[in-house]
């Protein structure tokens, strides 16, 4: 039997923690407590308990409890149970019927370098 991955940092319930700088974590953010300020992470859950007031950056997020003010995720999946209030940005996006959104919507185009093809024109006949 293998164990469920950890989340790297957990801020649990009734637990609120006001950040005067960015806060940065390269693995998982499991938020059933209040966060006020500035996240980046590569993945965050968001338990129906979690708030999160600030910019959030997150490559995957899954959001059960409540954002408000600029969410900008890879891949984002609001659940039944969130409220998001604000500007909400994504590369592809999951809405539960439930989730309640007051916000502005924009998809976000992932980098894509050019690719240079090389082909022969067919000869004119003339």
């Amino acid at each position: 039997m293998t164990e469920a991955k950890k989340a790297d940092l957990i801020i649990g319930e009734g637990v609120v923690i006001h950040l005067s700088t960015d806060l940065r974590v390269d693995g998982e953010i499991q938020l059933e407590g209040e966060l006020v300020g500035n996240v980046h992470c590569e993945h965050i859950h968001i338990a129906p308990t979690g708030k999160l007031t600030g910019h959030l950056h997150a490559g995957y997020a899954e959001v059960w409890g409540e954002v408000s003010d600029h969410l900008k995720g890879g891949q984002l999946a609001l659940r039944e149970t969130c409220r998001i209030t604000g500007y909400v940005e994504y590369t592809t996006l999951e809405i539960e019927p439930g989730a309640s959104l007051h916000a502005t919507l924009a998809q976000s185009v992932p980098d894509v370098k050019p690719v240079m093809v090389e082909a022969e024109l067919p000869e004119l006949v003339g």
